[in-house]
């Protein structure tokens, strides 16, 4: 797939308009990157501490599997059948549909005063960013996350 897209233009889009872009307007996009980050490292720390590293990477032993019980347990049994590292997608799926909370948080503390001013509303809220990530953000950026965390 990665090989069919730069060969179709890909590298081309990245190297010419994407590239570009963040490098002129990076001050823009802190904020989105800060979030997922911040959001990415929330659900990774907790769903280790409360899973272990040897469920999140899919090599569960059965003394492992022994000491874990309850809902969990359940869950566990579902994805006993393969060693599908199934931390990774989960963390990537909770982190696309959180992240998009934090934007307003994020964006009012890391962009300049002039741009932060200009994309408020008039009550002095970016409250349309949660509503633009739910609506039009969080359709998109869910499947990225699960694949995307299923490459981790």
């Amino acid at each position: 797939i990665i090989a069919c897209g730069i060969g179709g233009g890909l590298g081309k889009l990245v190297y010419s308009y994407v590239g570009p872009f963040l490098l002129q307007y990076s001050d823009l996009v802190l904020p989105f990157a800060v979030a997922n980050a911040t959001a990415a490292t929330f659900w990774y720390s907790v769903l280790e501490m409360k899973l272990g590293l040897e469920v999140m990477s899919g090599e569960l032993s059965a003394t492992t599997l022994s000491t874990i019980g309850g809902p969990t347990r359940r869950l566990l049994d579902l994805f006993m059948r393969t060693t599908v590292p199934f931390g990774g997608p989960i963390v990537g799926l909770l982190t696309a549909t959180s992240a998009g909370f934090l934007y307003p948080s994020f964006a009012r503390r890391l962009w300049p005063s002039d741009v932060y001013h200009l994309l408020s509303s008039k009550d002095g809220g970016l409250d349309w960013l949660v509503d633009l990530h739910l609506e039009l953000l969080a359709p998109v950026s869910i499947p990225v996350g699960l694949v995307a965390g299923y490459g981790v």
